[in-house]
């Protein structure tokens, strides 16, 4: 019998069928001792060379608590590990041999075990949907007997993953509805958490159901801060979860002290300031709380910013920015740690940084918040000059703009365009790689960006490929323009001279009296409108200097913010009174900012800065050349310019004679058309007694004379009806006179105002319409009873 067992092929499955007698038969005679054994060898294993060790030798009795254990043990040992480490453990052939073993032993699971699997399986970073979506049923099955803590972690796990089915969440949604109270706070802020990843749980809804159990523990200040932080972070990305009621955030924002705050890590604190931001510029809410925790926050950021990462440093500056916040020497103090990391910042990172630097720092907004800053809380952080240049950043970032710009979204280009315009400065090689980005992008920029990319581009004037496509799309969505970025749009076309009637004509019929009135932003419709009167003077005259006296005191405004300092025109004023031409500082010349005008021979003086000139070319930016185009008209080229940075480099008698050399020789210009009037008037040089006779013999044509005759009387006829508003812009051919009365009949629509007589009030566009209508009709009424 021996020999037939050693020389038989059936061998293994009688020696396998003996031992397992011999175990049953030990099993009941020793009952727990073997299971609690190998329930203490499985506990004891810690690293995955144990594991390994383990499952070859016991695979045909591991349970499935077994299998669970193995894999919690191997995630552990991934945490620790290196990525060639990571790539071991998961290469090794025993790893999907336990996997496969989980599989079937997956029904049978004990609930402790079940849940703790997804949780790790995310740490063991195995992201199976199949496997994932092989485990919901059981879960579904037992998620009634689980606890909170439970429920908690198998939430977080599947929502790391975006795995679950619709019965699934709704079935996590409603468990954890019924069972609210019993959640502790840290549980139910992981729940938020994950229930808020994905649009499709409706997160809304969600948050708008917990929002009592949320505030009544963060009224009894029952979470820890790390909670809060995640719980703020919930609602800034859904604000509409608030249902426009401050008690949560006032609860919140309370919990920020000072200690609170240095306890945070840099990210965390970079997260609260701009969840706080985004929070409080949100429409859904429209409460500005929290000012009070960036200003505990700021002697943290001081001191913090020299060694904070490029990740929490970008999220402070959106954050200030955001909220209106921060002092210039705050920003230069941001700005000098981002020339250090600017290489490793991302492409969303990277643009935030260039727009919110090019407008505090470059465009000086945040030079004009700081009195008002220390007017308001009293007090301001001494912090220490900084000697870095701001395009010393924008050049920095330069070379990485190039080399990452195919991962750039839309708002991403659009803000480093931005963000480059407000610095004035850029190489040609950058704005080539921008122009083209837009290029690509056209098509899918909003009204928001594409206003903005309009202002960008006329501000250093390029781009001009791009203004027939952002012209199609103005027209496109000209219900989703704000007022101040059609006239910023409008603005761009001006500069760029691409300003076409009928494109006016569109865009201002959307503009009404009360928005540019009472809107500050609206002021470059000012040098808009006086292009537009220069370029094409029969454009309803009455109609654009109505509107040019609506936004003329927000444009001059603009213009003071960004006039030279008292020195440089102390130094102008003086240097004109040497050469016995004195000026007057400041001049308001149609509305146009004149830094010294020569009132004797009508010449102006204009600085040029760092305000008005690109950085590198030192060519004029689309906010001067509007300005200079208008003078140069009017005073037919009687311009000087002025480099303030040569100006002082030069002394007092070399700015004497740069002066005098321009100034005398227009000067002697004047007097030689005096002395040619005077010589043209005396009675020698009198008209040679020819020329009415050639005058008369010129014959008119009697057709001609007709036809004039027509025209006059059907122009005195649309006057007397209502549609001719200015006659006599027309003369010539009737062609000529069609085309006038069609752009005066398009005037009249859009300026709905100047139809009615100033002593009746302004009606409604409808009223206006009936207005003239029954305007019509009594005219029509008169010829007939004639």
């Amino acid at each position: 019998m021996a020999r037939f067992m050693q020389s038989s092929p059936w061998r293994p499955l009688l020696v396998g069928h003996v031992n397992k007698r011999i175990v049953r038969s030990l099993c009941v005679t020793t009952g727990s001792k073997i299971v609690d054994k190998r329930k203490l060898d499985v506990e004891r294993l810690l690293t995955a060379a144990d594991v390994w060790s383990y499952y070859t030798l016991n695979r045909s009795q591991c349970r499935g608590s077994d299998i669970c254990r193995l894999l919690w043990v191997l995630a552990g040992e991934m945490e620790r590990s290196t990525k060639d480490e990571k790539i071991t453990i998961v290469n090794h052939k025993c790893f999907m041999r336990i996997l496969n073993d989980l599989i079937r032993h997956v029904d049978t699971l004990p609930l402790d075990s079940l849940a703790v699997v997804p949780r790790t399986l995310v740490r063991l970073n195995w992201r199976d949907m199949g496997l994932f979506k092989h485990i919901e049923s059981p879960i579904m099955t037992l998620l009634p007997s689980m606890t909170t803590s439970q429920i908690a972690e198998v939430t977080r796990a599947y929502a790391d993953v975006q795995a679950g089915g619709k019965a699934f969440w709704e079935s996590i949604i409603n468990n954890v509805a019924h069972r609210a109270g019993e959640f502790n706070p840290g549980d139910f802020a992981h729940v938020c958490v994950s229930m808020t990843r994905k649009s499709s749980h409706k997160p809304v809804h969600f948050l708008k159901g917990a929002y009592p159990f949320l505030l009544h523990q963060m009224q009894r200040k029952a979470h820890a801060i790390e909670d809060v932080v995640k719980i703020l972070r919930v609602y800034a990305r859904w604000p509409s979860g608030l249902m426009r009621q401050t008690s949560m955030l006032e609860a919140v924002a309370s919990q920020f002290s000072v200690e609170a705050l240095a306890g945070l890590t840099d990210r965390d604190l970079a997260q609260v300031l701009a969840s706080l931001a985004a929070l409080c510029g949100s429409r859904e809410y429209p409460y500005r709380e929290g000012a009070a925790v960036f200003h505990r926050a700021e002697p943290l950021i001081v001191e913090r910013v020299p060694a904070m990462d490029h990740g929490s440093l970008s999220r402070i500056v959106f954050a200030l920015n955001a909220h209106g916040l921060g002092t210039e020497g705050l920003y230069r103090l941001l700005l000098d740690r981002s020339l250090e990391v600017v290489s490793a910042m991302s492409p969303r990172q990277l643009s935030n940084n260039l727009r919110v630097f090019g407008e505090q720092i470059c465009n000086g907004n945040a030079r004009r918040k700081d009195a008002s800053m220390s007017e308001r809380h009293g007090r301001q952080i001494t912090l220490p000059a900084s000697n870095t240049d701001e395009s010393w950043f924008f050049d920095a970032a330069e070379a990485t703009v190039v080399r990452k710009i195919r991962e750039f979204k839309s708002l991403d280009v659009v803000e480093t365009i931005v963000g480059y315009a407000h610095a004035r400065t850029g190489s040609m090689q950058l704005w080539a790689v921008l122009v083209e980005a837009a290029n690509h992008r056209v098509a899918i920029f909003n009204a928001e960006q594409a206003s903005m990319l309009c202002w960008a581009f006329a501000v250093v004037r390029t781009g001009g490929k791009l203004f027939p496509q952002l012209q199609v799309t103005a027209l496109e969505r000209l219900n989703q323009f704000s007022a101040f970025g059609l006239t910023n749009m409008l603005w761009a076309f001006a500069v760029m001279k691409k300003l076409d009637p009928d494109f006016c004509e569109t865009i201002l019929g959307v503009l009404t009296p009360e928005v540019v009135s009472s809107d500050s932003r609206c002021a470059l419709l000012f040098p808009t409108l006086r292009e537009l009167q220069a370029l094409h003077p029969d454009f309803d005259p009455a109609g654009t200097e109505r509107y040019l006296q609506y936004c003329r005191s927000h444009f001059w405004n603009l213009q003071l913010s960004a006039a030279p300092g008292d020195d440089l025109m102390t130094s102008l004023s003086d240097t004109l009174m040497t050469i016995d031409r004195p000026g007057v500082g400041r001049y308001d010349f149609d509305g146009f900012f004149v830094d010294m005008w020569v009132p004797g021979i009508r010449a102006a003086i204009l600085v040029s800065s760092r305000a008005n000139m690109q950085a590198r070319s030192q060519t004029p930016t689309g906010d001067a050349i509007l300005r200079h185009r208008h003078i140069i008209r009017v005073t037919k080229g009687r311009v000087i310019h002025v480099w303030d940075q040569e100006w002082n480099e030069m002394d007092a008698e070399q700015q004497a004679t740069f002066l005098r050399e321009r100034l005398d020789r227009w000067s002697q210009e004047d007097e030689s058309k005096e002395q040619e009037v005077v010589v043209g008037e005396s009675p020698t040089e009198s008209l040679p007694a020819s020329q009415p006779a050639l005058s008369a013999t010129v014959e008119r044509i009697p057709d001609e004379v007709d036809l004039l005759k027509k025209l006059q009387g059907r122009m005195k006829e649309e006057a007397e009806a209502g549609n001719a508003l200015t006659p006599g812009l027309c003369a010539g051919s009737p062609q000529e006179m069609v085309r006038s009365l069609r752009r005066q009949r398009r005037a009249a629509k859009r300026w709905k105002e100047i139809d009615t007589p100033e002593d009746e009030p302004a009606k409604l566009p409808w009223e206006t319409r009936m207005w003239v209508k029954e305007r019509k009709a009594r005219h029509a009424d008169r010829e007939e009873n004639k």
